[in-house]
């Protein structure tokens, strides 16, 4: 083995330790998981949550159980099922823990593509209102999931919600 080849191969040989050591020093910072990071929230708190927040004064519960309140009342249209709206929005659990924010950029979606809970609120808003929801787990993304990072099976929810605008009231083309 020549000079050059052997400096070739210790520079070689440091860079991938460098990196092997790295990706160790990451893990270990950051720590690995069998599933996605959820809270340790237990359902007690998740009704906990529920219950408290029906004693809050303007809060309405529909017959599903939904809870909601109008921050302020829009002006403009209702979306109806298959509306594309344009909104804004934060969702939490039950201690408080944020694992959705619009807020900042907002976002388009159809309101049949929202979890139960949000979709029977949606309906109910105006253009330009914006509402805030606790959603029982039945309502949200239930016991079988998907699920976002953080949120656990059954989990009650929290959102606040802003309906900028409908985009769209057509349905979409499949």
């Amino acid at each position: 083995m020549n000079n050059t080849t052997m400096i070739v191969t210790m520079k070689t040989g440091y860079r991938t330790g460098m990196i092997t050591s790295l990706l160790l020093a990451i893990l270990m910072v950051v720590g690995c998981s069998d599933g996605p990071n959820t809270p340790d929230i237990s359902p007690e708190e998740d009704q906990q949550y529920l219950e408290e927040n029906e004693q809050r004064p303007n809060v309405i519960v529909t017959d599903s159980g939904l809870q909601y309140e109008v921050i302020e009342e829009g002006d403009g249209e209702q979306p109806n099922e298959t509306s594309l709206i344009r909104f804004r929005g934060q969702g939490w659990l039950a201690d408080f823990t944020i694992f959705d924010s619009t807020l900042q950029s907002g976002k388009e979606a159809r309101v049949q593509d929202f979890i139960p809970g949000l979709r029977e609120g949606l309906l109910l808003m105006r253009e330009g209102a914006n509402y805030e929801f606790a959603v029982p787990g039945d309502l949200g993304f239930g016991d079988e999931g998907p699920f976002p990072d953080g949120v656990h099976p059954g989990a009650t929810l929290g959102y606040r919600l802003e309906l900028i605008e409908i985009v769209d009231e057509s349905a979409p083309e499949e």
